[in-house]
């Protein structure tokens, strides 16, 4: 029996409605086992990667319109992988990873909630490159520089997966470790390019935010 409560929300991207199944509210925590525990992940933290954030909308309002025909898309740190959900439905060739023990299993109930099929999950921490994926033509993200250690890890975890002729795209609500993100995507030899959204209204408050965006072989 589950620990936490949870809530069945209906978000609407692009053309599409999807059911989205998520923690109630953000003040939830279980961990019997103490599993997040020996992942780094904090009490605080926990209910992060079972709520719907601004950015991961954003994210996945943006994927609802790229081409993704003859892409493999890798989704970095995707919780309840709304972008993956978008990605899959217009029939995008997507991996969802996430370290946090729940991802998948929240994933899986959304992709059958909206009667998906073809989300491949990967558990993994950006500490270490997950070899076996493979490389990726499109790497996406959104609200991931949030502690002061991620940028180097995500920037080497990035470079490891993405293929000679990359994008990155990823989805940032402003957070101060972001500039020092992009300067450590440009010394590993990607060109970078951020454009500052206007402020919205996204789940009921205020958002500014910036879709920053990363390539290989367009210097």
């Amino acid at each position: 029996m589950n620990s936490y409560d949870i809530k069945i929300e209906e978000i609407t991207i692009g053309w599409h409605d999807f059911k989205i199944r998520s923690l109630k509210d953000r003040q939830q925590f279980s961990d019997d086992r103490d599993i997040v525990g020996n992942r780094g992940i904090s009490s605080a933290s926990w209910s992060h990667f079972g709520v719907v954030w601004p950015s991961g909308i954003v994210l996945a309002q943006l994927i609802s319109k790229l081409p993704l025909q003859g892409l493999r898309i890798l989704e970095l740190g995707c919780g309840l992988g709304i972008a993956s959900l978008v990605a899959s439905r217009r029939g995008g060739d997507i991996t969802a990873s996430d370290h946090h023990p729940l991802a998948e299993s929240f994933m899986s109930r959304n992709v059958a909630l909206n009667e998906l099929s073809g989300v491949t999950f990967a558990h993994g921490d950006w500490c270490t490159p997950i070899t076996q994926l493979g490389k990726f033509n499109l790497i996406i993200g959104s609200d991931l520089l949030y502690e002061r250690d991620q940028p180097a890890l995500l920037s080497v975890f990035i470079d490891c997966h993405a293929t000679s002729d990359a994008k990155i795209i990823l989805c940032d609500p402003g957070r101060r470790e972001a500039k020092r993100f992009n300067r450590l995507m440009i010394s590993r030899g990607f060109s970078a390019q951020t454009e500052y959204l206007p402020v919205q209204m996204l789940m009921g408050q205020s958002y500014k935010g910036r879709i920053m965006t990363f390539e290989r072989g367009a210097c």
